[in-house]
């Protein structure tokens, strides 16, 4: 019995929602930076201790902008392999950019309180969807035979790593954050950067 042919699709397409999908969240991410207690008119000596308030926020908005950044070099990344795409595939797309939808809700929770065990795992849990999704596109790409003929298989076998590093270092993430919130970020540096130099080939 045969198999129906998959319905190839135009990857271009996906890739230009992908990308304003980026633009628009990363634009929405500085949203939660906000200076409410500073008064019209305010001296030097308030604006800088209003400054001051929002530096905890402010880090972790810069952390927030730079995972976002990764995804989307790494998501630019695969489809830079592919020929085409297909429905099955552009699935996964989309789930993984309702992941990336939803970054300014988590962020926003996250900003609000830091310190929180519960606004770190919704924080930690929407990356580790995001990369859970990218990663699965990725494999599922593989099997369906969409990646190209003339990328060789070291390329391949190392995008595959750096995809299961960031699944990896978002769930540790994720678990830590739980118990122990403000080592969580630390926990998934430490291990995306290990496991990253473990299984360089």
């Amino acid at each position: 019995m045969s198999h129906p042919t998959p319905t190839v699709l135009h990857k271009g397409r996906l890739e230009a929602l992908s990308d304003g999908v980026f633009a628009v969240v990363l634009t929405l991410l500085v949203l939660d930076l906000k200076l409410d207690h500073l008064p019209p008119h305010a001296s030097d000596a308030e604006v800088w201790a209003a400054l001051r308030e929002i530096a905890r926020p402010l880090i972790g908005y810069v952390f927030s902008f730079a995972i976002v950044a990764l995804f989307w070099v790494l998501q630019n990344r695969k489809f830079s392999l592919l020929t085409h795409t297909t429905v099955r595939h552009a699935v996964w797309t989309f789930a993984f950019l309702f992941g990336v939808s939803l970054m300014p809700f988590s962020v926003s929770v996250y900003l609000r309180s830091m310190l929180s065990g519960a606004a770190n795992v919704v924080y930690f849990a929407n990356f580790a969807f995001i990369a859970a999704m990218l990663l699965g596109g990725w494999l599922d790409a593989r099997r369906a035979g969409l990646v190209a003929a003339t990328v060789d298989a070291a390329t391949v076998r190392q995008l595959t790593r750096r995809l299961t590093a960031i699944v990896v270092g978002t769930v540790v993430a994720t678990a830590v954050a739980y118990f122990q919130p403000s080592f969580a970020g630390f926990a998934f540096v430490i291990v995306v950067l290990a496991l990253r130099r473990f299984t360089k080939s």
